[in-house]
């Protein structure tokens, strides 16, 4: 509902946490509105949007946060920020429109010791490293009968 709504942003990310300004919009104070906003910069194989609306009493309101995929990247899974404090999370994010994004996931540290694995049927996952120590690690991700290895650094 757009009661007590005086505009509306559009925001951007390149890593789903910090976003910026897309678009600005006025509200039409109407329920059911439909607004448009097309993005000319997608240079990501992965971007994050979210609407902030800003209330006539100066509250604001975040909508939950939306991923869109450029399959003109040639990227299956992406992983980032590949080089991290253990105070970080780690996101994986699964680049395919199809259906079926159950992935399995399988951590080794640099002399091969399997340290974490799981399953999750997700797009985007969020690994917690506080109990990882500062090394070189691999991520093996096997989604949609492939096997993708990414490395990241976990430093102190």
């Amino acid at each position: 509902s757009e009661d007590n709504i005086d505009y509306f942003e559009l925001q951007k990310s390149n890593d789903g946490v910090n976003f910026n300004l897309l678009a600005v919009r006025e509200s039409k104070d109407i329920a059911g509105n439909y607004y448009e906003v097309a993005d000319k910069d997608i240079d990501n194989k992965v971007s994050f949007y979210r609407l902030a609306g800003y209330d006539l009493n100066g509250l604001i309101t975040y909508s939950d946060i939306v991923s869109v995929i450029n399959d003109n990247q040639k990227d299956f899974v992406t992983i980032y920020p590949t080089a991290l404090k253990n105070t970080d999370r780690l996101n994986i994010v699964i680049n395919s429109n199809s259906a079926d994004k159950k992935a399995d996931y399988h951590i080794f540290d640099i002399q091969g010791k399997e340290i974490l694995r799981f399953s999750d049927n997700t797009q985007m996952v969020n690994i917690d490293l506080k109990d990882f120590n500062p090394g070189l690690y691999f991520i093996a991700i096997m989604c949609s009968g492939k096997t993708f290895t990414k490395k990241f650094l976990l430093v102190e």
